[in-house]
């Protein structure tokens, strides 16, 4: 009889997390997200304007390219 005893004391000093334990950790890591995750989404946003402003300017600079291009060739052609 003691041994069982003694065999039971032994398996309910088994170290671990309790339910409250992860509850609390889970409950903070949800704050934790609810605080990152808008500020990474306005982070995104702002990261797509800039690749959007950079892809106008791009665009900008092909036309006038393109304008000074034309206006050379116009230029270089003889009109009889």
């Amino acid at each position: 009889m003691k041994d069982l005893l003694k065999k039971l004391q032994k398996k309910s000093n088994k170290k671990g997390f309790t339910l409250v334990e992860i509850i609390v950790v889970l409950v903070i890591l949800a704050i934790l997200a609810a605080i990152a995750v808008p500020s990474v989404l306005g982070y995104v946003n702002e990261a797509k304007e800039e690749r959007y402003i950079q892809e106008a300017r791009s665009i900008y600079v092909v036309i006038q390219t393109e304008e000074a291009k034309s206006k050379a060739l116009e230029e270089a052609t003889p009109t009889y």
